[in-house]
């Protein structure tokens, strides 16, 4: 059994006090060892039978920032391998063999904290409405799929953050990179959340409310939040009407019904308010649109038997519509037909 050891002590630079019951992830660099404990009352912390490795400690704790929240995303290299060589580069390692004692002390830095209220229109509070901070730094998701952190991912597994109103509407996010941000409420689409995909689709098809009461992000105000501040008082407003939806049906250009795509509606004259939609049995529907003309585009879409191969594959179309004081229900998009993709397990892309 190794008998290489690995302590240290975390304290909160803002009080310095210690940083109990935060939790300290320990990994080494290839990510083959991992471990992770609670910090004591102390503010000490200590692993025990470490195997012989190069090793990054991350520390967890509600309100304060982790080695992963201080990275900025990096679309150079987005690997593990790489975001570990940056951490390394900004905390340290340690490095371990087999046997002795290393010793590694961290100071946690709080970060920033948003509060407010979000009220429908009639002034009723806006219960279970998630919130949302968009970095304008982060590029758009729009290039691609919706891009998952690892550090948020990682945080997710020790910090609770309750990014939803309460039963008054009022919401408290703490812990916030510091960073040049746009607050929104989310208003969820009436999609049946099954598995991830749908979740993802069914954020990605939602109504975003900004605190100067716009949908549109390019309008949207925003809020330089620095460590350590607290910014209250925020307020965000849900209409109850004024909003459309939108049905439609995804075709091949003989009439067939394509059974699976992924649907994108952009508002023409603001590109950056656009919605997400998943085909189901050639049919897609989003839910409470303001009023705008849209494109609807799809990159690609398929043909397949519930659980079967893939029968035939269509490529990218585009078509558009214009919402003005009433729901719409007979959009069509037409797709071309393409060849097969070469492994019927997946669609074409």
């Amino acid at each position: 059994m190794p008998q290489a050891r690995i302590t240290g002590r975390v304290i909160l630079s803002d009080t310095r006090g210690p940083a109990r019951n935060a939790a300290i992830l320990l990994t080494s660099l290839d990510g083959q060892h991992r471990d992770f404990q609670r910090v004591g009352l102390d503010g000490t912390y200590l692993f025990e039978h470490v195997v012989p490795d190069e090793y990054i400690l991350i520390p967890y704790l509600d309100g304060y920032l982790s080695a992963f929240d201080k990275l900025t995303r990096s679309p150079v290299d987005p690997t593990l391998a790489g975001l570990f060589a940056r951490i390394v580069a900004a905390q340290g390692s340690v490095k371990v063999g087999t046997q002795g004692t290393q010793t590694f002390d961290i100071s946690l830095e709080r970060g920033a904290i948003v509060s407010g209220r979000v009220v429908y229109s009639d002034g009723s509070p806006a219960i279970q409405v998630s919130i949302e901070l968009q970095n304008t730094a982060d590029p758009s998701p729009r290039a691609g799929s919706p891009q998952l952190q690892l550090g948020d991912i990682s945080r997710s597994e020790f910090v609770h953050r309750d990014s939803e109103t309460d039963d008054q509407g009022r919401f408290r996010i703490a812990g916030i990179t510091p960073g040049n941000y746009r607050i929104a409420a989310v208003q969820l689409q009436k999609l049946p959340i099954q598995n991830n995909e749908t979740m993802v689709r069914s954020i990605l098809g939602a109504v975003r409310f900004y605190t100067n009461d716009t949908v549109h992000p390019m309008l949207a105000r925003t809020y330089s939040l620095a460590a350590g501040q607290e910014l209250t008082g925020l307020e965000i407003h849900i209409p109850l009407g004024g909003f459309y939806s939108v049905q439609g049906k995804v075709v091949a250009r003989d009439g067939r019904p394509i059974t699976s795509a992924e649907v994108t509606v952009t508002e023409t004259s603001d590109p950056s308010l656009y919605f997400m939609a998943v085909v189901s049995e050639g049919s897609f529907r989003l839910d409470r649109l303001p009023p705008g003309t849209y494109t609807v585009a799809a990159r690609f879409g398929n043909i397949a038997p519930a659980g079967g191969d893939v029968t035939a594959a269509f490529g990218p179309g585009s078509t558009s519509f214009t919402l003005k004081d009433q729901n719409l229900t007979d959009v069509i998009l037409t797709l071309p037909e393409a060849p097969l993709p070469k492994s019927f397990a997946t669609p074409y892309r």
